[in-house]
C-alpha cells in the first residue's frame, strides 16, 4: 500500500523506463503509428525491441495523453500473477498450505518488489509465462474437445514472446511441450490435432508477430538489433555489438 501510494504521487524515474520503455509510448501518441523506429541517445537501436508491455501501458497514457497512472500498471499484474501461481500449483497437486507459501514467496523477493511501482517489463514477462504453464496443464487435463484452452495458450505465448526477444527460447519449449501433450490427447481422440494446431498458431501470431514483422520489413531481421552468427556464418546480421547474450539479457 505503501509503495502504490508513492507511485501515484511520482513521476516515472526508474532508468529503463526514461531511457526507453517510456519513449516508445510518447512516440506511438505523437506519431499516431506503431512501425515507427528510431535510435535512442541513451539505448541505441532498442526501440526495435518487442514492445507487448508499452502496448498495455499504452492504456494507461490514452486516458489524459500522458504518464499519470504509468507507475501504477504493474499492481493489478501483481494480483494476477497470485491467483495463477496458485491454480498452477494446485493444478501440480501441491496441497492447499504448501501452495499458498509458495505463492507467497516471490512476492518477498527484492526483484519482485522492485516491479511494484515502476513501469518495468519484467513482472509481466513472468506472468505470461506462468499463464501459458497453466493453459498447458488445462489441456492436459481436459477430459474433452475443448479447443478455447488452445485459444487463450496461443494468446499467452504470443504475448510472452512479443514482450521480450527471450520469450522466443522458453516459448519454443512450452510450444513443444504442447505439441507432445495435444499428439497425446489426439491419438486419445480427445481432439483434432491440426484444429488444435492452428487455432495455437493463430493466436501466437496475432499477438506475438507484428514486432518482428517489422522489424524485418524495415532491416530484413526479424530480431534486429542482435546479431545472430552460427558455426562461422552469419546468420542474420544485426547491429555492431548486439550478439545472442545481449538478446538474452534484454
Amino acid at each position: 500500500f505503501v509503495k502504490a501510494f508513492n507511485a501515484a504521487l511520482q513521476i516515472p524515474i526508474e532508468y529503463d523506463s526514461v531511457a526507453y520503455h517510456l519513449p516508445f509510448i510518447a512516440e506511438w501518441l505523437q506519431t499516431g503509428v506503431l512501425n515507427k523506429l528510431y535510435y535512442s541517445a541513451f539505448a541505441g537501436p532498442i526501440s526495435y525491441y518487442p514492445s507487448n508491455y508499452e502496448l498495455l501501458d499504452l492504456w494507461s497514457f490514452l486516458p489524459f495523453r500522458n504518464d499519470f497512472f504509468a507507475n501504477l500498471i504493474n499492481f493489478p499484474l501483481f494480483i494476477i500473477l497470485g491467483v495463477v501461481l496458485w491454480r498452477v500449483l494446485r493444478n501440480f497437486g501441491v496441497d492447499k498450505n504448501t501452495a499458498l507459501i509458495s505463492t507467497a514467496i516471490p512476492f518477498y523477493m527484492p526483484i519482485f518488489l522492485h516491479q511494484a511501482g515502476l513501469p518495468l517489463v519484467d513482472l509481466f514477462f513472468a506472468l505470461l509465462f506462468v499463464i501459458s504453464i497453466y493453459f498447458l496443464q488445462e489441456i492436459y487435463n481436459s477430459g474433452e474437445k475443448n479447443y478455447s484452452d488452445f485459444l487463450f495458450f496461443g494468446l499467452s505465448i504470443g504475448l510472452f514472446i512479443g514482450t521480450k526477444y527471450l520469450g522466443l527460447i522458453y516459448g519454443t519449449v512450452i510450444v513443444l511441450l504442447l505439441l507432445g501433450i495435444a499428439f497425446f490427447q489426439a491419438k486419445r481422440k480427445k481432439i483434432n490435432f491440426l484444429k488444435a494446431g492452428l487455432t495455437t498458431l493463430i493466436w501466437i501470431l496475432l499477438t506475438g508477430s507484428f514486432f518482428y514483422i517489422r522489424n524485418w520489413i524495415d532491416s530484413g531481421n526479424p530480431l534486429f538489433p542482435v546479431d545472430l552468427t552460427l558455426f562461422g556464418f552469419n546468420l542474420l546480421e544485426g547491429y555492431k555489438g548486439a550478439g545472442v547474450n545481449e538478446m538474452l539479457t534484454n
